[in-house]
């Protein structure tokens, strides 16, 4: 199985969407912008929240949940879900690592 993820993708359009942080969509997955935590705590302190925090939802342990999935009913899926949890927590301590997470909340009082 591949992710499709030749060179010649990952020389133009990965890295492009690296750099900017934009995708056109062209791939199959809508027109996004895919923020950095960075951009996104300063996007919530414009909007007017303060103590604005961002976390990775599944940090860079995001493949175990994929994993997880694959192997649904399976003993191992409760493994790699554990490993997904605790791979998320010891990230968030690190904020470097917020970026790789697959997803993020954003949290912050009004």
């Amino acid at each position: 199985m591949s992710a499709g993820l030749s060179p010649e993708l990952l020389a133009s359009e990965v890295t492009e969407v690296v750099r900017t942080g934009s995708y056109d969509g062209s791939r199959g997955f809508t027109v996004a912008h895919f923020h950095t935590a960075d951009e996104l705590a300063q996007e919530a302190g414009e909007a007017g929240l303060t103590g604005v925090r961002v976390h990775g939802i599944e940090g860079p342990g995001w493949a175990y949940v994929v994993a997880a999935g694959r192997c649904a009913g399976q003993e191992a899926a409760g493994a790699l879900l554990a490993d997904a949890v605790a791979t998320a927590r010891l990230a968030d301590e690190h904020g470097v690592f917020t970026d790789a997470s697959a997803h993020v909340l954003v949290v912050g009082t009004a």
